[in-house]
């Protein structure tokens, strides 16, 4: 797997092949470009980041596709994230990279 370019508006960012390598079978149709809205670009912003549903339907847990997130700080790559559902109301956050888990996040309905 060769290193991958995302383009935001015509600025090219490099997501570096390790990265590329983990990950799985991206969803186009979902990704999404988030920024701190306290700027007016994603370019401005001292971060970004690329997220979309990625794996394969087999991968689908609970209705939910894993999702990753690649994340840019002041123009390079820094992070890539894979949250995955893993009960109702509970999904888990890790590194893409090392696999080790970041964090824990839960929802609760009334």
């Amino acid at each position: 797997m060769r290193a991958a370019t995302i383009y935001v508006g015509t600025l090219p960012y490099l997501v570096p092949e390790d990265v590329c390598a983990k990950l799985p079978k991206v969803h186009v149709e979902s990704v999404r470009l988030l920024w701190d809205g306290n700027f007016p670009t994603p370019q401005s912003s001292t971060y970004f980041y690329v997220r979309f549903n990625a794996g394969s339907e087999e991968e689908r847990f609970l209705g939910d596709l894993p999702e990753i997130s690649l994340i840019f700080r002041d123009g390079l790559h820094s992070d890539a994230w894979i949250k995955r559902k893993i009960n109702e109301n509970t999904w888990q956050t890790s590194d893409l990279k090392e696999g080790r888990s970041l964090f824990f996040e839960q929802t609760f309905s009334k």
